[in-house]
């Protein structure tokens, strides 16, 4: 299943490489139900957003996870791509999930809603990818959760998120991060606008203690009780106000209108207390092979070794 070389046609080479993923994880269909726990036994709940085209994805990631034996409860966030058919396929791998459409009637979601206009705004008018921001935190059946993207993979059994999820302790947040070096990799005018953010929102008697800049939320383990709704509102506000170059060209990576759910994570960590933890080095953003865990992200998704790594690993799930 060799990958279209560039000169190909975008939208052919995009359908192309959409049945190469497919193939290779046609093996599901040969693997065991993987049931969710009953929120009430659970230790925590795992929230995916799915789209149409991660569709044949989605299980992969929640069944290579739950093979290490984690109790947690499953919610699919449905982005509004998808058709009864998609979800009953999905819930048939995983039953026991709960799926949550792109925009829901709900007590805490309202109330949370009500005194946040660009939250609300975002959630009402604008990106599904809000949903991600804001179901885990405001619909969560369990005091813990974990945020996790479609295009994922654990490879090997994930201890410090295992242990974090069984631990009746309370634990920092963890969270995933990109291994570019800060000091190289980002603009100086994108360091100095964190610094001038943290002093805009960081609430009275909190420290604003920044995790890595190249923060990301493909794999995030939190409690939503920790997670300040009003900072991710102050972000908002703040970006109304920020230089046009922070919102395009590199800079966008943080401040563009792709990443609103990604940054306002980002600073309620900054925020929390104790401080949150990065995962560690094993697991990775890209498709190295020999980690712990994979965000792929569609570039390296598609890419052969990736694609058979993905079609080993569903060999090997129940």
């Amino acid at each position: 299943m060799f990958q279209a070389p560039a000169w190909v046609p975008y939208r052919l080479r995009a359908r192309w490489d959409q049945w190469r993923i497919e193939q290779a994880v046609a093996g599901l269909a040969r693997t065991r139900p993987t049931p969710a726990a009953d929120p009430s036994a659970a230790d925590a709940e795992l929230f995916l957003q799915v789209c149409r085209r991660d569709l044949r994805i989605t299980p992969v990631a929640v069944k290579a996870l739950l093979r290490f034996g984690p109790r947690l409860a499953v919610s699919f966030l449905d982005d509004g791509s998808l058709s009864e058919a998609d979800r009953e396929w999905v819930s048939a791998h995983v039953p026991n999930s709960r799926w949550l459409a792109r925009q829901i009637e709900h007590p805490q979601l309202n109330a949370a809603l009500a005194g946040r206009p660009r939250l609300d705004h975002l959630y009402r008018q604008t990106t599904y990818i809000t949903t991600k921001l804001l179901y885990p935190i405001l619909t969560a059946r369990t005091e813990k959760v974990v945020v996790l993207d479609t295009d994922t993979a654990f490879f090997k059994r994930p201890d410090i998120l295992v242990d974090w999820i069984a631990s009746p302790d309370p634990m920092p947040a963890l969270y995933l991060h990109d291994a570019q070096d800060a000091v190289t990799a980002v603009p100086p005018a994108v360091l100095t606008a964190f610094d001038d953010l943290g002093r805009a929102i960081t609430p009275p008697g909190k420290s604003w203690v920044r995790p890595h800049t190249f923060f990301n939320s493909g794999l995030l383990a939190f409690r939503p009780e920790d997670c300040n709704l009003d900072v991710a509102e102050g972000y908002l506000k703040w970006r109304e106000s920020a230089a046009a170059e922070l919102k395009s060209g590199r800079p966008s990576i943080w401040f563009g209108d792709w990443t609103p759910e990604q940054t306002s994570y980002l600073c309620m960590f900054a925020v929390m207390a104790p401080t949150p933890r990065p995962f560690p080095a094993d697991y990775v953003i890209g498709g190295a092979a020999g980690n712990t865990f994979n965000h792929f992200l569609r570039h390296h998704l598609v890419m052969a070794d990736s694609l058979q790594r993905l079609k080993q690993l569903v060999v090997e799930l129940p």
